[in-house]
């Protein structure tokens, strides 16, 4: 299982360099691989996978806009996570297509 967990992180970062990808998407495929476990195990396995990846820059957190432009968060990779986390868990549901943040591959723009 932990060899499928690092191939969904190898995953994200190459669909992440031309594509936004949301919370939802992310935990949606830890839930592919997990099973149907309670939202809050879904929401720290998801954010464990995440968090390296936030570290090493290889995905930024951003607020996607409707026109399609997106602003990318500014904080430091613990306090995005513990943003999400406390956002996630407030949700009481799994995030959907709208809720919380999105994330994009380090971008040359």
């Amino acid at each position: 299982m932990m060899n499928k967990l690092i191939n969904l992180q190898n995953e994200w970062v190459k669909t992440s360099i031309d594509s936004e990808m949301g919370l939802w998407w992310l935990a949606n495929d830890v839930r592919e691989i997990i099973g149907n476990l309670p939202e809050q195990e879904i929401c720290s396995l998801t954010l464990n996978l995440i968090k390296p990846l936030l570290i090493e820059k290889k995905l930024l957190p951003i607020t996607l806009n409707n026109d399609g432009t997106y602003k990318v968060w500014s904080e430091e990779p613990s306090r995005v996570i513990e943003k999400i986390r406390n956002q996630w868990l407030s949700l009481g549901r799994k995030p959907t297509i709208d809720d919380i943040v999105w994330f994009i591959g380090s971008r040359n723009t």
